[in-house]
């Protein structure tokens, strides 16, 4: 059976005979051209309902083709809602993946360098802008990630990551202080 929310933005009867042939010849090769690019069901069953949706949107456009344009151009459609889902997937573990490595980090420990305030001083001013306002927001401040991004216009994700790095950045910064002095 054909979710209904297809049909309920075509205005014709005949448009929405025609999109149920539609849907029921090509539902599963579409579901196969997304899983090909997916690699999983709930992905591909998504990436199928998008196309779905957009052909609705479309139909009076393209209910003219005939039966190869439309196969061409469902191909098509399929095969974009899946790459859209591929990169979205990609973007997100991408964003995740610094996240999850500075949950599994231990805090950078400072306590092998001997640090005064003028040497803390010296090397926040040597870091890049963005970080030294996560750093007075989030650690002079202790405001937390949530208000510390919504200050800055960025992510809470963000923050952390800026956190972590500026952490880092100081680190190295003093550890080359403390050799050069």
């Amino acid at each position: 059976m054909i979710p209904m929310i297809y049909l309920s933005s075509l205005d014709t009867q005949e448009d929405r005979s025609k999109f149920e042939e539609i849907y029921q010849k090509y539902r599963s090769k579409m579901y196969g051209i997304a899983y090909s690019i997916l690699g999983n069901n709930e992905d591909s069953e998504d990436a199928v309902h998008n196309a779905f949706v957009k052909l609705a949107d479309e139909f009076t456009n393209i209910s003219h083709l005939s039966c190869n344009e439309i196969t061409s151009y469902i191909v098509i459609i399929i095969r974009n809602a899946a790459i859209d889902i591929y990169r979205r997937n990609k973007r997100d573990r991408e964003i995740k993946e610094p996240i999850e490595a500075i949950k599994d980090e231990t805090d950078i420990d400072f306590s092998d360098i001997i640090i005064t305030k003028e040497m803390m001083l010296s090397a926040v001013k040597q870091l890049p802008e963005k970080y030294k306002d996560v750093l007075f927001l989030y650690y002079y401040e202790q405001r937390s990630s949530k208000e510390t991004a919504q200050l800055l216009g960025i992510s809470e994700s963000d923050v952390r990551v800026a956190a972590y790095r500026a952490k880092a950045m100081l680190r190295k910064i003093l550890k080359g202080d403390d050799r050069n002095g």
